[in-house]
């Protein structure tokens, strides 16, 4: 899907011979809301979590030696 002069005189050249532009749906569009939504659900749902391990100590992350 395109934009301006080139765009605009592909459709014209494809009315000229019958056929019938039709524009159709983007889909980087699509993908970016979708991933938007996934991104903002994400965030609602473990935000509170993933602040809490960031607050963390480096030492609250060390794994004990059991020896």
């Amino acid at each position: 899907m395109g934009t301006g002069v080139a765009h605009l005189a592909r459709q014209r050249l494809c009315a000229q011979d019958g056929g019938v532009c039709v524009t159709a749906l983007d889909g980087y569009y699509v993908e970016s809301v979708v991933c938007v939504l996934l991104g903002l659900s994400w965030w609602l749902w473990l935000g509170k979590r993933m602040r809490s391990l960031q607050d963390k100590s480096p030492s609250a992350w060390q794994c004990p030696k059991t020896r």
